[in-house]
């Protein structure tokens, strides 16, 4: 016999699983525990991946070569300049 129960961690106490133990009080059990909130943040992640993929692919022709190295301090430098502060 093969059952699937799909709870919310709130929901899992002790009485749940007593609850199993009953039902299947004369059969050898298996508890998986399955995070699906990890597989779904993998799948937010990997989609996110690719439309970054293709939106480098899409800019990479308006990219100036001559300001890639002055990128790290550029954040700084303008609140310095709109700002003047130190």
């Amino acid at each position: 016999m093969y059952s699937t129960y799909k709870i919310k961690t709130s929901e899992l106490d002790r009485s749940f699983i007593d609850g199993i133990k009953k039902m299947y009080r004369d059969h050898e059990i298996e508890i998986i525990i399955h995070d699906t909130e990890d597989e779904k943040l993998q799948n937010r992640t990997k989609q996110k991946s690719e439309i970054n993929k293709k939106v480098f692919g899409r800019l990479h022709k308006y990219a100036n070569p001559e300001l890639i190295s002055k990128e790290k301090g550029a954040w700084s430098i303008a609140v310095k300049e709109k700002y003047g502060l130190s």
